[in-house]
């Protein structure tokens, strides 16, 4: 079985975050290390593996798509961009990444979409685009400009 999204989202099924490590050598994170990495190209791995998302804490993947560890603590300094009404989560999440290079984090919640948090931002986080004026104006050709002044 190939690996494919619909694998991630069995296993964040649970609210805990998912870390998607990128490093070439998975960074050594507070959590619990498997002794033997658990390949979730298999489904009988996936099932566990989402029964380790239920103990506290994120699961680390890397991108040899195997698990690393689970119960994974994520921590860093406070960033700008914070959101206390997001939860624990969502903003230890974007400390973490801000902190640590090449992360995703997966954070799921219950009230609200999944986010993908990167870098200290959330990469599927919406604006809102407010127009200064309803009207558009095409500037002015250079010459009339200078005829102006």
């Amino acid at each position: 079985m190939d690996w494919s999204s619909t694998n991630l989202l069995k296993i964040t099924s649970r609210p805990n975050p998912i870390i998607l490590d990128f490093n070439k050598h998975p960074l050594k994170l507070q959590g619990q290390q498997l002794t033997s990495l658990l390949d979730l190209s298999r489904e009988k791995n996936v099932s566990l593996a989402k029964s380790l998302a239920k103990v506290d804490g994120a699961l680390q993947i890397g991108v040899d798509l195997k698990l690393h560890r689970f119960a994974c603590l994520m921590d860093g300094p406070s960033i700008a961009g914070e959101d206390r009404a997001r939860g624990a989560r969502y903003n230890s999440a974007l400390r973490f990444t801000a902190a640590q290079k090449n992360l995703i984090v997966v954070v799921v919640s219950s009230d609200r979409p999944v986010s993908i948090i990167q870098n200290g931002m959330a990469l599927n986080a919406q604006c809102r685009f407010e127009p200064v004026s309803l009207s558009i104006h095409m500037p002015p050709d250079l010459e009339s400009w200078l005829a102006e002044k």
